[in-house]
């Protein structure tokens, strides 16, 4: 028989149906009750994308400055700036594992972001995909600087679904709305 577990479960995570829709669910609401009446453009295009496109470019700022930059200053903490590549360890040392981590995800939640965030301000609203983009930025740069903090400890200690799952809503909204708006449009009789 195999000893009990004194680690405690992590709560196992919503289906990615149920998570499906309720970002459908909330990218309905924004389209019916925030969209503008689906097939018509802002009348001005460049102030309706200017708050989507504030968080968005102050986000990209951020993640050069904070997320690319920390990557090297681990690298060079743990002294691998130095070596060739045949000499750097099989596992990166903690602080240069996490910085790299964190460089990774963010890149993997731009499509979503700022797709979504630019499809729902020309489509649907933009102050509405400003502010989701900005919650965003805002969520997901508290994630960066927890996750790399992390050193040492176990990722339920680190805690990043406090911001994970916000986030993913913020940026998973727009886009719904985004395609929720372009449906209803392709469907309407004009």
């Amino acid at each position: 028989m195999a000893p009990a577990s004194t680690e405690p479960e992590s709560p196992t995570p919503p289906s990615p149906f149920a998570i499906l829709g309720a970002y459908l669910l909330f990218g309905t609401i924004v389209s019916f009750v925030f969209g503008r009446e689906p097939g018509t453009l802002p009348d001005n295009i460049i102030k309706e994308v200017s708050p989507a496109l504030i968080a968005i470019c102050g986000f990209l700022a951020r993640y050069a400055l904070w997320d690319v930059i920390a990557v090297g200053l681990a690298k060079q903490d743990a002294g691998l700036l130095g070596k060739r590549h045949q000499d750097l360890p099989a596992m990166w040392p903690e602080e240069v594992f996490l910085a790299q981590r964190v460089q990774t995800n963010q890149i993997e939640q731009l499509p979503a972001y700022i797709v979504g965030a630019l499809g729902c301000a020309i489509v649907v609203n933009g102050t509405v995909a400003g502010i989701l983009a900005l919650i965003w930025a805002i969520l997901r740069h508290l994630y960066a600087e927890t996750y790399r903090a992390g050193v040492g400890k176990s990722m339920d200690e680190i805690g990043l679904s406090r911001f994970t799952l916000p986030s993913y809503f913020a940026a998973n909204i727009p886009l719904m709305a985004t395609m929720v708006h372009a449906i209803r449009c392709l469907l309407s009789s004009e």
